[in-house]
């Protein structure tokens, strides 16, 4: 699945995490389909969204879920 984000003020101040959190809340799926999908355990996802952290492999898994890719913002850095 590829995520489509629309960035906003708002995203340009949340963390990393914060924004996975928002695309994951976005998705139309059920919360264990997604974990399913992304092969994670439901309590872990659930624990995410409810504002837990989660390790980097985790992350990563569901990264790769919605094709995300950090990029570097131009900002002189």
């Amino acid at each position: 699945m590829h995520a489509t984000v629309v960035r906003t003020d708002r995203m340009e101040s949340q963390t990393v995490t914060e924004q996975l959190r928002q695309i994951i809340r976005s998705d139309k799926r059920p919360p264990a389909h997604i974990a399913d999908a992304a092969g994670l355990n439901k309590s872990i996802l659930s624990r995410f969204l409810a504002g837990s952290s989660l390790s980097s492999d985790n992350f990563d898994r569901l990264a790769a879920l919605y094709d995300l890719k950090l990029t570097k913002r131009r900002k002189g850095y």
